[in-house]
């Protein structure tokens, strides 16, 4: 009887373990530092539209008042799986200083760029991201239509069919002033002999 229950009690182990191994494996933590400029009462407004799980806030020596806050986005949103979201802004000088997301991909259907692009253009959108720029690549331009990929495409070769083209002339320059430079030495050479 007690050898049935040790097999049991292995065997139940066994299977929590594996579950909760394949549920931990399955969470993505992005973690970014971006000190971006933002819209403080856009982002307050945002906010109230959201049931916030913590909010911090304090002010250091410095002056620098910093906030925290932590909410969760709905699943529906990000492919299924509800994103978990903490932010640290630093108030008095109105920038967002870092930003934590927290998504199981297993739950959901989204890639680490597609929730990271969703989130951000959701801020953008919001207005509380004041530049867009201060983002670089993090977030993605929008899809260009065909006709507009392929002019792209074709400025981009003739800017590319132009430095060739400058750095041939530069090397037919460059070669003709060393030919000249050897005339002019062999002639000085000729001209010393001469003497």
């Amino acid at each position: 009887m007690s050898i049935f229950c040790f097999i049991s009690i292995v065997t139940t182990l066994h299977y929590v373990m594996r579950a909760m191994l394949r549920r931990a494996s399955a969470d993505m933590c992005m973690r970014y530092s971006l000190h971006v400029r933002i819209n403080v009462p856009a982002m307050r407004r945002m906010l109230k539209h959201h049931t916030l799980f913590s909010e911090e806030a304090d002010t250091d020596v410095e002056g620098n008042n910093m906030y925290k806050v932590a909410w969760e986005e709905p699943g529906d949103k990000y492919g299924g799986s509800p994103l978990k979201i903490e932010i640290s802004v630093d108030q008095g000088h109105a920038r967002l200083c870092t930003l934590n997301l927290k998504y199981n991909r297993r739950d959901g259907k989204l890639s680490v760029p597609e929730v990271q692009h969703r989130f951000l253009t959701g801020l953008v959108e919001a207005g509380v991201i004041a530049d867009v720029a201060e983002l670089g690549d993090l977030i993605r331009p929008p899809e260009m239509a065909a006709p507009d990929r392929q002019a792209e495409a074709d400025m981009h070769q003739r800017k590319k069919d132009k430095i060739k083209k400058m750095r041939s002339a530069a090397t037919t320059r460059n070669n003709v002033k060393m030919t000249e430079r050897v005339i002019r030495k062999s002639e000085s050479m000729q001209n010393s002999c001469n003497k």
